[in-house]
């Protein structure tokens, strides 16, 4: 029994660092996709390059998530390769967009919302994804590394506005919802912790601020882990406490580990934007945006790049129990399927790929 515990703690602990290590390709192909828009997307123009993005990012990822079941229709008994080439180029858009959807917001938020305090917009959007139902979102954009499966890489989006008001929403009116309004919340909580941090974390030293961004990650880590071993330990006594207060916990808990994906990413940010700068602005952007991307595609993790959908909260009864890794590694591959009235062809799979 020994055996098999350290065996598994030493699998665990090499899926932390290859997930640490997929993580540097995701952020290089969101970091260079971002700095492209902002140098050729009328670079003289803001309002109008952030609302194109905007507008790409909301709109494109609504498609996609709209036309997934026609699409596997038609890939599912399509040769391999074929499958392979436009599956990819269909990640390779969806990816995209979802950068397209973050940098349009973001811009607008650091242009429109400079009176304001960051914190006070970071607290309004989590006070919102705590009333959906839906903080476990902000372990988005995409953390950790996702492999692609033979037929199912496109994800299934769930019906998380339907749901609120007893399903009478349409499926194509919840997914945009979702798009346009949980994921612009996502950005909302990923912008302000960012400039929050900026503000408070040593910003006039650049050295100092990167140092503690990776303690911070690290620290979230290492705590999470031990947080998920304590609840495991204590679930039987976690069950006992008042719904409110196992609530709360719940949603504490993904908050923290959204801190930490936010510290990750600033960190990376860092070591990438020095990487482009070493190459050259001009060919550098493009050369690491393809690289991280083609590196992604052969080891068939494309889909690291995505955030595949948004995801409802679970039962506060449950999420405690849930394998560590999938949490203190920040990996959420949830699956729970569960069939909609009225949709034929609707098997839903509420899955994010956080990662990253």
């Amino acid at each position: 029994m020994k055996t098999f515990e350290m065996i598994k703690n030493f699998e665990k602990f090499g899926n932390i660092i290859i997930s640490d290590i997929f993580v540097f390709f995701v952020v290089a192909f969101w970091y260079t996709t971002w700095n492209i828009q902002d140098k050729y997307l009328f670079p003289n123009h803001h309002g109008l390059s952030n609302g194109i993005s905007l507008a790409i990012g909301i709109i494109g990822i609504s498609i996609i998530a709209i036309s997934q079941f026609t699409i596997k229709k038609k890939l599912r008994n399509t040769n391999c390769v074929i499958f392979f080439l436009i599956s990819r180029c269909i990640a390779f858009f969806w990816a995209v967009c979802g950068v397209c959807h973050w940098r349009g917001l973001w811009n607008f938020l650091d242009r429109y919302t400079v009176a304001l305090s960051p914190k006070v917009l970071l607290v309004i959007g989590l006070v919102v994804l705590c009333f959906l139902r839906s903080v476990r979102n902000i372990l988005a954009p995409p953390f950790v590394l996702g492999f692609d499966g033979c037929r199912e890489q496109f994800f299934n989006q769930s019906m998380i506005f339907g749901q609120i008001v007893r399903n009478k929403i349409p499926f194509e009116l919840d997914v945009f919802l979702c798009t346009s309004i949980l994921g612009s919340l996502v950005v909302v909580f990923w912008r302000d912790a960012w400039q929050t941090m900026d503000n408070h974390l040593f910003p006039d030293d650049k050295k100092r601020t990167f140092i503690w961004s990776i303690i911070i990650f690290f620290s979230v880590q290492i705590s999470a882990e031990i947080l998920q071993f304590c609840f495991r330990r204590t679930s039987s006594h976690i069950e006992k406490f008042p719904y409110i207060m196992k609530l709360i916990i719940h949603d504490a808990y993904f908050i923290f580990l959204g801190v930490g994906n936010v510290s990750c990413w600033r960190f990376l940010w860092t070591i990438i934007e020095k990487i482009t700068a070493m190459i050259g602005p001009g060919i550098g952007l493009g050369s690491v945006c393809f690289t991280s991307f083609v590196f992604l595609v052969s080891v068939f993790s494309s889909t690291s790049i995505v955030s595949k959908g948004f995801i409802l909260d679970g039962s506060v009864e449950q999420w405690y129990r849930l394998p560590s890794e999938y949490i203190g590694s920040f990996r959420a591959c949830l699956q729970d399927k569960e069939k909609k009235p009225g949709k034929k062809d609707f098997e839903p799979s509420l899955e994010t790929i956080t990662h990253l």
